[in-house]
């Protein structure tokens, strides 16, 4: 399948291709950067309601 994106754009893109296939972004949700970026809003999710949770209790 790769080979057919990279037929796909490599007209368009030209030697882009090679870096965007470096970077993931022909295959963004198995990328490690985009499951890093999930743990990372799933860590500041948790953090946050964590430290809110205290302030809604009291007013509840």
């Amino acid at each position: 399948e790769m080979g057919q994106l990279r037929a796909l754009y490599e007209p368009t893109l030209g030697p882009l291709v090679d870096v965007f296939e470096r970077l993931g972004l022909f295959r963004i949700f198995t990328a490690p950067w985009f499951t890093a970026l999930l743990v990372l809003l799933s860590v500041s999710i948790t953090v946050c309601t964590l430290d809110r949770l205290p302030k809604i209790r009291a007013v509840t």
